[in-house]
């Protein structure tokens, strides 16, 4: 399973998961641009998590934390500038 989601106009999390015998482990990546496909992108972050019971619940996680990591990113840049 393999899925891009859009955080914002430019920040997007690309992640796929990979079926191991112990379970899914789930994979991605936190780009600044959208990518091509969740294989084919150039990552700013990477997160990995597993082995999961579920491959919808491996994505979930893993976008999840993506999803926290990015959040001081969208803060930082909404701050004006002095001057």
């Amino acid at each position: 399973m393999n899925s891009i989601i859009s955080l914002r106009s430019d920040l997007f999390v690309a992640g796929y998961t990979v079926r191991t015998r112990e379970g899914h482990m789930a994979h991605c990546k936190i780009c600044a641009s959208r990518p091509l496909s969740a294989w084919d992108s150039t990552p700013g972050v990477q997160i990995q998590d597993g082995p999961f019971l579920e491959e919808v619940t491996a994505l979930a996680i893993v976008f999840d934390r993506a999803k926290r990591l990015a959040r001081p990113v969208r803060l930082a840049r909404r701050r004006p500038r002095p001057g």
